[in-house]
């Protein structure tokens, strides 16, 4: 996501499509508001990849059919968290952290790895 906001912020005008293995019910919204105008999954990219290019060459936002249905709910039912969702709502430093947890990562190795890796300047 740091690298999305730099891109944007190094070239207002510049298109970007993410391709990526993380699932998009995670980190699609995520990339959008850093500036990316897609988000495609690896896994269906083979069949989707040039309608999503010419999409978000076209100045439009490609995100799937079923992602976008989940944020139009989201945004009618008053953009609350489901159950189920709780990752959604954890910032991208909160989401960070929890990979790095998840990696089994303690107190210090990720204070040190979130401050070499972390590209916004932010730190820890």
């Amino acid at each position: 996501m740091d690298a999305i906001r730099k891109l944007k912020q190094a070239a207002p005008d510049m298109q970007i499509l993410v391709v990526s293995h993380h699932d998009e019910r995670v980190y699609a919204e995520r990339a959008v508001r850093a500036g990316a105008r897609g988000y495609v999954m690896k896994t269906i990219a083979a069949k989707l990849i040039g309608r999503a290019i010419q999409t978000v060459r076209d100045g439009k936002v490609w995100l799937s059919e079923s992602l976008k249905d989940e944020l139009v709910n989201r945004i009618a039912d008053g953009d609350a968290v489901r159950a189920g969702d709780e990752l959604r709502a954890l910032s991208d430093r909160e989401m960070s952290v929890f990979r790095l947890i998840g990696q089994g990562l303690k107190k210090g190795g990720i204070a040190r790895t979130c401050k070499k890796f972390c590209v916004c300047g932010a730190g820890f």
